[in-house]
């Protein structure tokens, strides 16, 4: 600020997906506004995509729902009481949406991405993002929701990818994108 400058805070990581998004070749018959959901045990918000402006709002998770994501357990309900907590934040946040911008339509396509392990032998997500999924979209009928799949053609190397996993914290992969 003494140079006269003024700071500025973005996140790479949304502006990372976005544009990989914006890589698909299906793009154009996707009508704006869509969203990016990212879930899981270190970061968990949606990006709101349209014409005029990206928006960015966190969605909160407890310690609790915390642990389950991390343990990528089997318990039906408490995986039904997680997704419904989060699936009433999600409301909300597209209900606000809808209320503040309303020259836009409302928010249909929800394509979902996972901050949990990569797809290696030792440390499998997708069995917990796809009950999320299937779980949301039976919440949120109003909504398409899908798994990012527009990075499917990306493969990390399983001994980098282990590598990672044992950080802990996954977003760093966002920013290769």
């Amino acid at each position: 600020r003494k140079a006269g400058l003024t700071p500025v805070i973005a996140d790479v990581k949304c502006n990372a997906l976005k544009h990989a998004f914006d890589t698909n070749p299906d793009k154009n018959k996707i009508p704006e506004p869509y969203a990016l959901l990212e879930f899981g045990a270190d970061e968990n918000y949606i990006y709101i995509i349209n014409s005029v402006s990206n928006i960015k709002f966190n969605i909160t998770i407890s310690d609790d729902d915390r642990q389950l994501i991390i343990k990528n357990t089997n318990d039906k309900d408490a995986i039904q009481g997680f997704v419904q907590r989060y699936a009433g934040q999600l409301q909300d946040v597209l209900d606000n949406y809808t209320k503040q911008h309303k020259h836009s339509n409302k928010v249909y396509n929800i394509y979902v991405s996972s901050n949990t392990p990569l797809h290696v032998d030792d440390a499998s997500s997708e069995p917990f993002i796809n009950t999320f999924i299937t779980c949301l979209t039976e919440l949120m009928g109003s909504c398409k929701i899908s798994p990012c799949t527009f990075c499917n053609h990306i493969e990390v190397p399983a001994e980098f990818a282990k590598k990672v996993n044992a950080e802990g914290n996954l977003s760093s992969w966002a920013t290769v994108l």
